[in-house]
């Protein structure tokens, strides 16, 4: 039996309202859980798809779109952990799929840079990087205050240089201004790649701030955070002294980051 003109119209409009409804209900629930999985980016003059990233911002090959890593501050950005799958607080092994250096040759960039700020010992990130990440480092730039702890092992010393300095905004005797740092001191142009791994226990939004009102983001292809907060869940391990910031604070800034076309992950 032929289905008439008005109930196919109302068919039809039944389904275009189910259709809306389904597209208000995605665009919600991304702002919701705040959850940004793709970033794309530009370099130079090369035009890619564009993708929650911003005209001129982020700094990478003219490829097309990168899956990155949820965020997921439910689980302080420590899933693994949070969920007893280790009993290693500062586990990295979820990182390991998302490491930019899977996507890119970084070989073919003019140099090959990791500037560790707050490396603590050289194993925890230094010699983690050097086993993990898919891409042999020419020079590497470790930040460390704390004396004799950052131990180079000597088959590392030809590349590898320690600066016992707090990292800041300014330049002084017992601080570097790291946006000068990059710029002026190390000299990085866009031809080179550089990934940057930052822990500097709650300084992280002032600097970073201050990298991005100074223009560093297209010179950054990677970049790790230890992001600090105030939160009942993390006071055990020393970080109810960051009263300043919420668990919100925290997954803004990355979303601001990755906004801007970072390539930017929480470290544990």
């Amino acid at each position: 039996m032929p289905v008439s003109k008005q109930k196919r119209r109302c068919i039809e409009a039944a389904i275009f309202c189910l259709l809306i409804i389904l597209l208000i209900f995605t665009v919600w629930y991304y702002d919701h859980n705040k959850i940004i999985k793709y970033i794309v980016f530009k370099r130079g003059n090369a035009q890619v798809e564009t993708n929650h990233a911003e005209d001129g911002a982020g700094h990478s090959v003219s490829y097309k779109q990168l899956n990155i890593e949820k965020l997921e501050p439910e689980f302080h950005f420590r899933k693994n952990y949070y969920l007893g799958k280790t009993k290693d607080v500062e586990n990295k092994d979820h990182l390991l799929k998302y490491l930019l250096g899977r996507y890119v040759n970084c070989s073919t960039y003019s140099r090959q840079i990791l500037l560790d700020l707050g490396a603590k010992t050289f194993e925890s990130s230094v010699g983690w990087f050097i086993k993990n990440y898919p891409c042999n480092f020419t020079e590497i730039h470790a930040f460390e205050v704390k004396k004799k702890i950052f131990i180079i092992p000597e088959k590392e010393k030809a590349r590898v240089k320690l600066y016992e300095s707090f990292i800041g905004t300014v330049s002084s005797s017992k601080e570097t201004d790291i946006a000068d740092f990059i710029v002026n001191v190390l000299d990085v142009k866009p031809s080179d790649f550089l990934v940057i791994k930052m822990d500097i226990e709650g300084a992280e939004y002032k600097v970073i701030d201050h990298m991005r009102s100074k223009g560093l983001w297209p010179l950054i292809d990677e970049l790790f955070v230890e992001i600090h907060y105030k939160h009942p869940y993390m006071k055990g391990y020393g970080w109810n002294k960051f009263k300043e910031y919420t668990i919100e604070d925290a997954t803004n800034l990355f979303i601001g980051l990755r906004n801007n076309g970072v390539f930017a992950h929480p470290w544990p």
